[in-house]
Formats: structure tokens, C-alpha cells, sequence
């Protein structure tokens, strides 16, 4: 009976710290998680698989997962990065290119959040500048999305030079 009370406990807590991870994953547009929202999802699979399944999605959530707080503290201490940041940000041309996905929209949000909080400036109220140009992004992999993302915007750029900063979170170490 030990044992078996021993199983459930871990059980729920690995539901619980699951759902807690990726609370807000997909905010606004799918229903916030929920033990039993994970508890769904893991009965698909063979009851003696499901623990290990837990142990395993949590580890990798607790690990690779990136939270809405997260993203807003590395923009936070990126901002200021610069010597004067004001001008930087001012100046700066925030591309908005990725064909695919919604991935560098919400980031954007976000990122537009605390330049607001944090120097004032909106950069979509901005107009084009001769500035530098930044590229702003979740992860960095192969570096094919990038690539994918800039080659076209390059060709179609109407100056020889570009001062191009790629601004991600995450990047593996082959990309």
C-alpha cells in the first residue's frame, strides 16, 4: 500500500508540476493547464509507460521550456544592453519577416512591452531609420528559419551594408 501511495503522490506531482511549467503556454488562444488536462493527455499511452512519460516531460519542460516571465527578463536585461540604449532602440528597424508560424509576433508583443516599460518607445510607432536592424527571435537551431527569414528580406534591402543584430533566446550549439 506504501508503494502504491508512494506511485500516486508522484504521480500527481509530476501532473501538477507539468501543468504548472507550461501554465502559460498558448495564453488567450487555448485553455490554461491543468493537472487533469495533462492527466488526459498521458492516458493515451499504456498505463505502465504513463509515469515514465511524466518523469520525462517534465524534466524536458523544467528544462527547455521558456515562460512568458522568462522572455520578459531577457528583454529586460538586453535592452539596456547598449551604451544608450534610448538612441539604440529609437533608431533600431525591428524586423518583422517570419513567414511562418506565430512564434515571432508574440515575442514581439512581449518584447514591444518592456521597451515601452522600460525607455518609452513603441517600435512600431517608429518610423524606418537608418539605424541598425534587429531580428528578434525564440530560438536558433539549424538556422534554417532564420536563414529563411532574412535571404529574402537581404535581396530585396536597398542598402549595400546592413548593421544586423540576431536577438534570440535559445540557440543550439550546431546552429
Amino acid at each position: 500500500l506504501r508503494g502504491r501511495m508512494s506511485f500516486m503522490n508522484e504521480r500527481s506531482n509530476l501532473l501538477e508540476s507539468i501543468s504548472t511549467t507550461i501554465k502559460d503556454y498558448r495564453s488567450g488562444e487555448v485553455p490554461e493547464s491543468t493537472p487533469d488536462h495533462v492527466e488526459r493527455w498521458v492516458k493515451q499511452f499504456d498505463t505502465d509507460a504513463q509515469i515514465h512519460i511524466l518523469r520525462e516531460i517534465d524534466h524536458i519542460f523544467k528544462t527547455t521550456y521558456y515562460s512568458k516571465a522568462h522572455f520578459l527578463t531577457f528583454f529586460d536585461e538586453h535592452i539596456n544592453k547598449e551604451s544608450d540604449p534610448y538612441d539604440f532602440w529609437r533608431r533600431a528597424n525591428i524586423l518583422e519577416i517570419q513567414k511562418k508560424g506565430n512564434s515571432q509576433r508574440e515575442i514581439l508583443n512581449l518584447f514591444e512591452k518592456v521597451l515601452k516599460k522600460q525607455i518609452g518607445i513603441s517600435f512600431r510607432e517608429m518610423p524606418p531609420s537608418d539605424g541598425p536592424c534587429v531580428y528578434i527571435d525564440d530560438a536558433l537551431f539549424t538556422g534554417a528559419r532564420i536563414k529563411d527569414d532574412l535571404l529574402p528580406w537581404i535581396e530585396k534591402y536597398d542598402q549595400d551594408i546592413v548593421n544586423l543584430h540576431i536577438l534570440v533566446i535559445a540557440v543550439h550549439r550546431l546552429g
